[in-house]
Parts: C-alpha cells; sequence; structure tokens
C-alpha cells in the first residue's frame, strides 16, 4: 500500500530570476521521493554533462503536502525531534560525485537528465528530544533542500530561514540522489517548526506546548510501528 506521506505534491515552481532566465528544478520531494523508508541507493553510473556550467539566478519553490495532521506523520513513519542547531555547512549538489545533476536546473530536453537534481545543505543539529523515530538524542547531521552553489540559489520554503542557535521540532524523512533513489542513512527536514523560549511550538496546527506535541504524536504512533531510521553520518 502506497504511503499517504508519499504524495507530497510541488507547486509554484518559479522564482524570480537573476542573469537570464533559469527554470525551477527537479522535484526532490515529489510524490515519488518523500516516502520515509530508509533504503540503501544503489550506483548509477556517471555520465558527462549535458549543460554549461552558467546558470545563474535564484528559484523560489514552495511544497505543498497532501492533507496531513501530526498524528498521521506519526502513523505512517516521520521522524519528529525537538533540537537546537549547532552550525550549517557548505551546501552540495544531491549526487554521488558531488557533481552538477544534468540538465540542472534546467532538466527539460536534456538527453539523460537528473530530473531530482537539486541542492541540499547540510546542518549540525543536537537532537534534545525523540517524538517518534529511532533517532536518539545527540548529534546529528541532516540536510535541508536548497542553498547557494556558484552564481545559483534555490530557496525551499519548507526549510528557508533555519538559524544557527535555534530550536525546532523536525520532522524527518530520507533525502533523495539526483536520481531519485533514497540516500543512505541520510535524514531530510520536511518540516521545521520553531519552538519559542517558552517552550511552544508553532506547528501546521497551531502553537502548543511540546507536550501537547508529544501527545498528538502518541495518537498516531501508539498503534502503527514507525520505519527505522539511522542518525545521520
Amino acid at each position: 500500500m502506497r504511503n499517504p506521506l508519499r504524495s507530497l505534491l510541488l507547486v509554484a515552481l518559479m522564482g524570480v530570476m537573476a542573469g537570464g532566465c533559469v527554470s525551477a528544478p527537479g522535484s526532490v520531494g515529489s510524490p515519488e521521493a518523500s516516502a520515509f523508508s530508509s533504503l540503501s541507493p544503489e550506483p548509477s553510473p556517471t555520465l558527462a554533462s549535458n549543460q554549461p556550467d552558467t546558470d545563474c539566478g535564484v528559484s523560489n519553490m514552495s511544497v505543498d503536502y497532501a492533507p496531513y495532521t501530526i498524528p498521521s506523520i506519526a502513523k505512517n513513519g516521520g521522524i519528529i525531534v525537538e533540537g537546537h542547531v549547532l552550525s550549517t555547512e557548505p551546501p552540495f549538489y544531491n549526487t554521488e560525485d558531488g557533481k552538477k545533476p544534468r540538465g540542472f536546473p534546467h532538466a527539460y530536453g536534456v538527453v539523460n537528465a537528473q530530473p531530482n537534481g537539486t541542492i541540499y545543505t547540510p546542518i549540525n543539529v543536537m537532537v534534545d528530544r525523540t517524538f517518534v523515530g529511532t533517532v536518539k538524542p545527540g548529534a546529528l547531521k541532516i540536510v535541508v533542500e536548497g542553498g547557494t552553489i556558484g552564481c545559483y540559489t534555490l530557496n525551499v520554503d519548507t526549510s528557508s530561514g533555519i538559524l544557527a542557535k535555534s530550536t525546532y521540532v523536525f520532522v524527518l524523512g530520507d533525502a533523495f540522489t539526483a536520481d531519485g533513489k533514497t540516500w543512505k542513512n541520510q535524514l531530510q527536514v520536511k518540516l521545521a517548526w520553531p519552538v519559542g523560549t517558552d517552550g511552544t511550538v508553532a506547528t501546521s496546527e497551531g502553537s502548543m506546548s511540546l507536550d501537547a506535541l508529544a501527545a498528538e504524536v502518541n495518537t498516531g504512533a501508539r498503534s502503527t510501528p514507525t520505519s527505522p531510521a539511522a542518525n545521520g553520518p
């Protein structure tokens, strides 16, 4: 049976462009790239790039999820943790060799294009509390979609604005390669809910205490085991 959270949809893909018309990137986080189960990727052949390295500009991407609730996230294998951001690292392309994905950001009409090509930015988090999932409290490296490489910037609304030394409740799932394969043991931020100094978290269902969030999570998690996941490298 298809995981309901696989039905993550991408809408409003285009943003303001600089230095020429820049198409939106491929659909990492699209319906076939949003499962929360962790699978090992298969190696893919390395082919020569079919697009020049002169693409410059900015794309703003908005991600619209299929209807969900906090209990349904927990029920369908979502990982939910509270943690504070220690630092960020330089962005990288989601290819196994680190090269620009073929066709990125102009995947249309490119031979052997990698339509799931995107930019990930690693963030180092200290997990303080796990609401659901097998991620243990402690240091964890996760990635958010978006970032700047060279003269190209990708902004993604669900993960933009994450600040160092700030605390969030993160909804995590698998990260994916440019070929749409699961990135082994690497978790991606799907949602980031800021936690205030008073201990309230601004969820998509309104502000609530962390204990109230835990109660919501338990409503979905107690009847369905969560998918195994490992801490990032």
